[in-house]
C-alpha cells in the first residue's frame, strides 16, 4: 500500500516516491501517452516516473460540473 496519496489528486502522483507530475511533466514525454486526453474518457496510462524512474499507472478521472440560469447570458 502507497504511503502518498494518490487518489483523485490534480495531477498524477508517483506511488513510490510521491513525486507529483506538474503542468510541463504532462507533455514532456513520461507517458507513451497524452495525460491531458485520459482525464474525461477515464483511460489507463503507463507513466515513468522522473523522480525516481519507477513505471506506475494512472487512471483519468473526469467530474462533470454543470452551472444553470434562466436566462443564456447569465451563465
Amino acid at each position: 500500500m502507497s504511503e502518498h496519496e494518490t487518489v483523485e489528486q490534480p495531477f498524477p502522483t508517483c506511488p513510490g516516491c510521491g513525486y507529483r507530475l506538474d503542468e510541463q511533466d504532462m507533455v514532456s514525454g513520461f507517458s507513451e501517452d497524452d495525460l491531458w486526453a485520459i482525464a474525461p474518457t477515464e483511460a489507463l496510462a503507463s507513466v515513468k516516473c522522473p523522480q525516481c524512474d519507477q513505471f506506475y499507472w494512472v487512471r483519468g478521472g473526469y467530474k462533470p460540473i454543470y452551472t444553470t440560469s434562466f436566462n443564456e447570458w447569465d451563465l
